[in-house]
């Protein structure tokens, strides 16, 4: 199983496991029309954009990810 680091891309996160996208959305990052300038971000990058703690936000999508899997 891959894992979610601080620098992974979330354009190729979402592409791989879509399933994901339902954790940016329920943390409140919405990847639609009014975020797709941030969806070419690391996941550092966005939590310093979005307002989430990069730790939590990679504990989650981990988490998400194995369940997915």
């Amino acid at each position: 199983m891959r894992q979610v680091t601080l620098q992974t891309n979330i354009r190729d996160l979402i592409r791989e496991h879509s399933a994901l996208k339902r954790v940016f959305d329920e943390n409140g990052f919405s990847l639609d029309m009014t975020c797709l300038d941030k969806i070419d971000n690391t996941v550092k990058d966005a939590a310093g954009t979005c307002g989430f703690t990069p730790e939590e936000m990679l504990e989650e999508l981990n988490r998400a990810l194995e369940k997915a899997e």
